[in-house]
């Protein structure tokens, strides 16, 4: 693990590695947290994710990157489509399912997931010198599919079932044509001050 300041460093020098997976900032220690859940900023999620997408467009690297935008869940909004379940073969009886910590825990006692289940769909965004600008509404792709497209690229063994039976996410890409949009098309991040929201919201 490296701070956010190293991955953008290692991205302007062209040292980036083969993966790296970035994570907002989901606290408010040391400055707003980046990672648009409630109560956050939402602007400072949105610079967030700019300042990723101007550090891999202007990397050296990015002849032969692909960047993936994408979320852990749907947000709470309504999604017509069923979601659909998948193959999975993990054993419910090999993970813990209790609290890491004592009282955070929602979930009923003994509740255990049908780890087959895709969830409601999420928004992602493919970015790579080989992404046409289209919307791909096939699939259905899910948060494996970014994991077979990584196995797929390296020669890689599936870790499961899930990820082996998983679209490769590679699909959406088109290596016949290099995507020639300037950087500029896309708004650099934004320079703002903060402001909390007001009192905390009450009624639920």
């Amino acid at each position: 693990m490296a701070p956010f300041p190293r991955f953008l460093a290692d991205a302007a020098a062209g040292t980036l590695p083969n993966v790296a997976f970035v994570d907002p900032k989901f606290s408010n220690i040391g400055g707003p947290e980046s990672d648009e859940h409630p109560f956050a900023d939402v602007r400072v999620g949105d610079n967030f994710i700019a300042s990723v997408f101007h550090a891999v467009r202007t990397s050296p690297q990015w002849d032969r990157s692909v960047l993936v935008v994408t979320y852990d869940e749907w947000g709470g909004f309504f999604d017509h489509v069923p979601p659909p379940k998948v193959a999975d073969d993990t054993d419910p009886a090999s993970v813990d399912h209790t609290c890491n910590v004592a009282g955070t825990c929602s979930e009923p006692p003994g509740l255990v997931p049908d780890y087959r289940q895709l969830g409601f769909r999420v928004p992602t965004v493919v970015v790579s010198p080989f992404s046409p600008g289209r919307v791909v509404h096939g699939g259905p792709y899910e948060h494996t599919s970014i994991l077979r497209m990584i196995e797929w690229r390296w020669g890689l063994q599936p870790l499961t079932t899930r990820d082996r039976r998983a679209r490769n996410l590679v699909e959406v890409l088109d290596f016949g044509g290099v995507n020639e949009s300037a950087d500029a098309d896309i708004p650099g991040p934004a320079v703002f001050v903060p402001q909390a929201c007001g009192g905390p919201v009450t009624g639920f």
